[in-house]
């Protein structure tokens, strides 16, 4: 997806983010073909000139809002599983899951601009396929730890259905107005709790 130059200065670096600021707020507020180039470097305080530097066009500019939204998501996850957080209960953990995604979905510029914009990049489809893929696999090797006699490819099974079951639901309370939205959120912490709780193992009891 990235078909740019890649900034290896600090100031290049930080007009990059700049610039990809801007274009978000744009994509997220007009539409992509509303956009324009002079929008975008005039909410980003630079020239055309300097977009054009770093990206060759607007499609150039969607894609890597794309994937620094996709790489939000992979930094959320890894927060959230670090080895402290998964001591806490693992229906708490999915709840809080699905609350920290839907806050990411709330307030991230660059998740509106791509999801007002989908139909544009095959590219951030795909790329998100492979992310909950990835995600998926480390949420089976979470259950390898929290599950009883459940084979690799059973928890893997599982893990494939709560990653995208959880993804739809946050998509679904995206387009969906208040107080609908939330609803369907915590309807899907019932849901996955539901779905989860027979193939987690019983905490042991001390005799």
């Amino acid at each position: 997806m990235n078909n740019r130059r890649v900034p290896t200065q600090a100031r290049s670096r930080e007009r990059v983010l700049r610039i990809l600021d801007a274009a978000a707020h744009e994509f997220a507020e007009l539409g992509f073909e509303a956009a324009t180039t002079e929008g975008i470097a005039a909410r980003a305080g630079t020239s055309v000139g300097s977009i054009y530097q770093f990206f060759p066009n607007k499609h150039a500019l969607f894609d890597a809002i794309g994937s620094r939204y996709l790489e939000e998501v992979r930094m959320l996850f890894e927060a959230m599983t670090t080895k402290e957080a998964l001591k806490a209960d693992w229906g708490d953990l999915l709840d809080g899951a699905i609350d920290a995604f839907a806050a990411l979905h709330k307030h991230s510029v660059g998740f509106r601009a791509v999801w007002l914009n989908l139909q544009l990049s095959r590219g951030f489809l795909e790329e998100g396929e492979a992310l909950n893929a990835e995600i998926a696999e480390r949420t089976e090797a979470i259950f390898a730890q929290q599950s009883g006699g459940m084979g690799k490819a059973k928890r893997k099974l599982v893990a494939s259905v709560v990653v995208e079951t959880v993804s739809a639901m946050l998509l679904f309370s995206a387009r969906s107005k208040e107080p609908f939205a939330s609803q369907i959120l915590e309807e899907a912490k019932v849901l996955v709790r539901r779905y989860v709780e027979p193939y987690i193992k019983a905490p042991k009891r001390h005799r």
